[in-house]
């Protein structure tokens, strides 16, 4: 059974047992009586329709099971026949060659059942010589006629199923559109009335209730930040500034001159660094002493030597 189908049964009774509970608010005319009468009726027809569902249900299991039965006791019956079959001896024919029927659908199996007993059949007393009982050939045709009607019985079942599914949903259909009326015809005059109305509402509601759809949330407006301003920073050396002459005849080079003491030593090994490092990447991983040759650091050094003050005058 569906789901939809018995949570709509419920809803049907539930709307029935508030009319039924409430019938002198609907029964303001003798149609709307005879409406609200109605919507009983489909109700119990429908608590019928279910129930046989229901037995056709269980019918159909217990005719799956009986032509399982009727199925295994054929065949065996058959086995029997064809393994006494080996024995005899005709001189017209030979039954060497009646086989176990394999696995086969039912109309094949009875089939082939029929045609193993019209074919053992002319033979019986030869069957019944060699120690085949008298009874088999009747059980055969017992079985045959078992099978069949077990597979009828099957039929009938679905059919049956199928016929009360038709006739419950449009008692559900009627039962639906006959408390949609009673609804509308209910007086609403006072709060009592519209209680009751809104007590069919809520009876009649298929299904549990639908959970009511979040509400999104508001759009956030983000209005656009200033850049942040960056703070300018200044490195100052620690040697005095009153000792640093500047440098009139190269006053585009000064930026050659590296931040920190100003002796000529360590201007000299800044150089060399920073020559090593952007024009000869692959021998910054050697030591200073063959990283850069005598030449570059001897062709710096006049120009170096005449931006630094002279020794002499620092000491």
């Amino acid at each position: 059974m569906r789901k939809v189908i018995r949570l709509r049964h419920d809803a049907h009774v539930r709307s029935n047992d508030v009319c039924a509970e409430h019938r002198d608010t609907f029964d303001v005319t003798p149609g709307a009586k005879k409406t609200r009468l109605a919507l009983n009726g489909y109700v119990t027809e429908s608590d019928r329709l279910l129930a046989v569902q229901a037995r056709a249900l269980e019918e159909r299991k217990a005719a799956t099971q009986r032509c399982r039965l009727c199925r295994s006791a054929l065949r065996a019956t058959g086995r029997t026949v064809v393994n006494v079959g080996r024995l005899v001896i005709l001189p017209d024919t030979v039954m060497d060659t009646l086989r176990i029927p394999g696995s086969m659908s039912d109309t094949n199996l009875q089939t082939h059942m029929q045609g193993l007993h019209d074919r053992v059949l002319p033979y019986q007393d030869a069957f019944e010589a060699v120690g085949l009982p008298p009874e088999v050939l009747t059980n055969l045709t017992d079985g045959i006629k078992a099978l069949a009607a077990a597979r009828s019985a099957y039929a009938a079942t679905t059919q049956d199923a199928a016929a009360a599914a038709d006739a419950l949903r449009e008692t559900q259909r009627l039962a639906s559109v006959t408390i949609l009326a009673l609804e509308s015809i209910a007086p609403t005059a006072t709060p009592a009335h519209r209680e009751v109305v809104t007590k069919l509402k809520v009876a009649r509601r298929v299904g549990p209730r639908k959970a009511q759809p979040t509400r999104p949330h508001p759009a956030r407006h983000y209005t656009a930040r200033a850049p942040a301003r960056r703070r300018q920073t200044t490195r100052t050396s620690s040697t005095p500034v009153g000792s640093i002459k500047p440098v009139t005849s190269f006053s585009g080079d000064w930026k050659n001159l590296a931040s920190g003491m100003p002796t000529q030593l360590y201007q000299n090994i800044a150089h060399a660094r920073r020559c090593s490092r952007y024009h000869m990447p692959s021998l910054t991983s050697r030591g200073l002493a063959g990283c850069m040759p005598y030449t570059a650091l001897c062709s710096s050094s006049s120009r170096l030597r005449a931006r630094m003050p002279s020794s002499s005058g620092t000491a």
